[in-house]
């Protein structure tokens, strides 16, 4: 009997930690999203993914716990677990987490400011010739579009002229 006992409170800790661990999984996601902001249709996925991952965690706690015996000390071990955690780790975790991506994205933002730094150069180097040439286009596409007016403009006049010799006889 004493090992009936001992291995449900057993039981009963996994799935504690358990709860714990469906937190912090929480808390990633929490995290995630807020650096993310993700659309509605990304909010759907990734709160599809969220729940495969959850679904896989417990299941897997369940497996090595006892072999997926569902009794109702379980379900109190997650949920006690998890409000635990909210209760008393979250916001500390939460804390670590923004510490800890925010100087990811650091990082990263930096190592992208290296790599590309040699093509920003380069684009500044090859800018000034190309803005040049850019504007001596531009120019000249104006001189084109006046020159181009003219054979309008001289069919506008010999139209006016004619009607003028037109209405005088």
């Amino acid at each position: 009997m004493e090992n009936l006992v001992s291995n449900q409170f057993h039981v009963f800790l996994t799935t504690l930690y358990g709860g714990l661990i469906i937190g912090f999984i929480y808390d990633l996601y929490r995290i995630f999203r807020y650096y993310c902001q993700p659309k509605k249709v990304a909010t759907f996925i990734e709160d599809t993914i969220f729940w495969i991952i959850i679904s896989i965690t417990t299941l897997v706690l369940l497996f090595y716990s006892n072999w997926a015996q569902l009794r109702w000390y379980i379900f109190l071990g997650f949920i006690i677990g998890f409000f635990l955690y909210r209760k008393l780790l979250s916001d500390i975790i939460i804390k670590i987490l923004n510490y800890i991506f925010g100087k990811i994205i650091n990082l990263i933002k930096k190592i992208v400011y290296i790599v590309l730094y040699p093509i920003r150069i380069v684009i500044k180097l090859l800018s000034k010739p190309t803005n040049k040439i850019f504007n001596k286009g531009r120019r000249g596409y104006k001189k084109a579009r006046r020159y181009f007016k003219i054979p309008g403009i001289i069919t506008k006049d010999y139209k006016k002229q004619l009607k003028n010799l037109i209405k005088k006889k």
